[in-house]
């Protein structure tokens, strides 16, 4: 079974590098969920920088649930 470390850096490379604007916005919830510091990281490099606004969209969402949690 995979570790939490591994499965966070899996869906930051999802985020990063996938096609389908679908699934980053998918792997932005995920990372969401799991609250890292580097999932925070990953979540305002694609909240700036990705061409699609549904992935900014769930990036900024991840993020604020992120800091209402305040991790």
């Amino acid at each position: 079974m995979a570790s939490y470390a591994e499965i966070v850096a899996e869906l930051i490379n999802i985020l990063k590098n996938d096609g389908s604007a679908d699934v980053r916005a998918g792997a932005a919830t995920g990372l969401g969920a799991a609250g890292s510091e580097e999932a925070l990281h990953a979540l305002r490099e694609a909240m700036k920088n990705d061409p699609a606004g549904s992935v900014r969209g769930s990036a900024a969402k991840a993020v604020g649930l992120i800091i209402g949690r305040g991790n």
